[in-house]
């Protein structure tokens, strides 16, 4: 995205510092892949995979020689470090906006409790009980999108809000006037996770809000992400109480969107009662 990429003819040590990383990670990654893959086949030989244990697509075809090592090595890496910062960030300023408001996390924290029971982990089938939670990611992700814009290639002539647009022309979406836009959104600078209610989310435009992109070049990523996010919600607001001195946090937005501060949440053990 550099007009001008110094570092293709004089390697920076930021640059050097990118390789070594990034060649440690591959290294790292393909001694993970030839495990995995010997396992696998090992099991896969002795009979023992069944549906407890089973074999993903991407597995099977690297077992039989249909995905290419290379490829898959690739695409694990990127999956991976593309998924970092922006998890890592979205959980950051959700819990900053939940330690702003004891009474929501009270809420959650009831909800949690009472479709977990005694349990330490959660099912996907639990997950579907504890609507809030989804509803909190989601708002987070309205008002702090990870990645501001949305880049698509025109494929063919298109009018666009009165505008003639040829085929072959780049066209970006800004997601942060999207989602802080009132023609969209009520309140739209407030946190309120309720408005993602199934009876209330029939009034919002299904476009008005895509932290994950859409359709074929949506992030390939995302149902990790949001399970990763359930699952550390699940576990931490039922066990703490947050809060925060922070009326705002400075935002700084370069490829994704970060706190350009230290976000600073106080954490405090729950009584066995909200």
């Amino acid at each position: 995205m550099n007009p001008l990429p110094i570092y293709k003819y004089y390697h920076t040590k930021a640059y050097k510092r990118f390789i070594q990383t990034t060649t440690l990670m591959r290294k790292l990654g393909k001694q993970i892949m030839e495990r995995r893959v010997v396992a696998l086949s090992e099991d896969i030989a002795r009979g023992v995979v069944d549906e407890t244990r089973a074999v993903g697509v991407l597995e099977q075809w690297l077992i039989e020689g249909k995905l290419e090592p290379e490829d898959a090595l690739t695409q694990a890496c990127d999956f991976l470090s593309a998924g970092l910062d922006t998890t890592k960030n979205s959980v950051t300023f959700m819990l900053y906006e939940l330690a702003k408001q004891p009474a929501l996390q009270d809420q959650l924290c009831t909800e949690i409790r009472t479709a977990l029971g005694d349990k330490v982990n959660p099912s996907w089938e639990d997950l579907q009980n504890i609507p809030l939670v989804r509803y909190c990611l989601k708002e987070t992700l309205r008002m702090y999108p990870p990645v501001e814009m949305n880049v698509r290639d025109i494929k063919e002539d298109a009018v666009m809000n009165g505008y003639q647009v040829p085929a072959g022309t780049v066209v970006v979406t800004s997601q942060d006037l999207m989602t802080r836009n009132e023609d969209y959104f009520d309140e739209p600078d407030k946190f309120i996770p309720e408005r993602w209610n199934k009876n209330k989310e029939d009034s919002i435009h299904p476009f008005a809000s895509l932290p994950f992109g859409f359709g074929q070049r949506g992030c390939y990523g995302r149902r990790l992400a949001e399970l990763e996010i359930y699952i550390l919600l699940t576990k931490l607001i039922p066990r703490f109480t947050l809060s925060t001195d922070q009326d705002s946090i400075a935002l700084f937005q370069s490829l994704i969107l970060r706190p350009d501060e230290p976000v600073i949440i106080n954490v405090k053990e729950r009584c066995l009662e909200p």
